[in-house]
């Protein structure tokens, strides 16, 4: 026969997890399980004699890819500082002294909550952004919603080109001339040797916090294509013209466009009705019936209705209060 819970059993459960999980998720500074099982990964592989604290050297290498410049002296007390206040953090929030740790001795919720300011720090930065770009455009907040859509459509037709073309390239190569046992081992070991380098880059705490702070972009040459798809003529000053303003309007212009930068662009389009796209619009919405009760064109909607994409997600804010299971592997 199995175990039984009573209702007031029952309750006393609910009542503690009520309690708990709000404690445990600030103690992993509100980090899904996902991105703590990647925090602690990182931070095992400088814990090699499992002693649940790495030396600061050790804790610094794994900064050495960040742009937190480690290796400068300005930059080593940056960092130092930002430890400081994530030991701090880790204690207000609740964490035991004995995991706190001090001095040159970085144990591991520290470094969980000195992740945490770097990720804050940058989605601030994301949410400043967007929010000035939202002020700049003329675009109501159903149109904004609309070329989020498209935004997100985009990120993932380029996302699929570039699975494509990464399949495409790993490809077995033909059989060609047989290799000597000197080269074929030349080849192994260039292999094995960035096999190794892949790792290393993959362990740094640098890597993790990419993957935490990840921003989805589209270059100018999906915008370009889009205009195609809608019957826009580009001739080569155009896409020169419309290349420069993709770099004018992006924060990284050798990544192309984050979303703020994107609507921006589509703002600049309509408003300058380049390569007469308003007219291609109009005509999109006239065969598919999309204009609104008074005849106003929306833009966003326009955009968004082009060619067959798909709605996905996309990425251009992260929430920091994720909850956590409260079962989390100390050891």
């Amino acid at each position: 026969e199995q175990p039984s819970l009573s209702f007031e059993g029952f309750l006393k459960v609910a009542d503690y997890c009520r309690k708990t999980i709000p404690k445990e998720n600030r103690k992993f500074a509100h980090f899904n399980l996902q991105e703590i099982e990647q925090l602690r990964t990182s931070f095992n592989s400088q814990d090699t004699d499992k002693k649940g604290w790495i030396p600061m050297g050790s804790f610094l290498w794994l900064l050495n890819d960040t742009d937190m410049q480690v290796n400068t002296v300005n930059g080593r007390a940056r960092t130092y500082e930002q430890l400081q206040r994530a030991r701090e953090a880790a204690l207000e929030a609740s964490v035991p002294m004995s995991e706190v740790g001090s001095g040159s001795q970085v144990r591991f919720l520290p470094v969980v909550h000195f992740v945490y300011e770097s990720v804050k720090n940058h989605n601030d930065a994301v949410f400043h952004r967007e929010d000035e770009a939202l002020k700049a455009v003329e675009f109501s907040s159903e149109e904004v919603g609309q070329f989020r859509e498209l935004f997100g459509a985009l990120v993932q037709q380029h996302k699929e080109e570039l699975q494509a073309a990464s399949d495409k390239a790993n490809e077995a190569p033909k059989v060609g001339r047989r290799l000597s046992a000197v080269q074929a081992a030349q080849v192994l070991a260039e292999a094995e040797e960035n096999m190794r380098l892949q790792k290393e880059r993959e362990l740094t705490l640098g890597n993790v916090i990419r993957k935490l702070t990840s921003v989805d972009r589209v270059p100018g040459t999906e915008v370009v294509k889009m205009m195609a798809m809608m019957g826009v003529k580009i001739s080569a000053p155009l896409r020169q013209e419309l290349m420069e303003r993709t770099a004018q309007f992006s924060d990284v212009p050798e990544d192309g466009l984050d979303f703020p930068g994107f609507l921006q662009l589509m703002n600049w389009m309509v408003r300058s009705n380049f390569g007469n796209i308003n007219g291609a619009a109009e005509k999109t919405v006239k065969s598919k019936g999309l204009m609104d009760k008074s005849g106003r064109l929306q833009a966003g909607l326009v955009f968004g209705k082009f060619g067959h994409m798909d709605t996905v997600a996309v990425r251009t804010r992260r929430t920091l209060n994720q909850d956590i299971p409260i079962d989390l592997d100390m050891e």
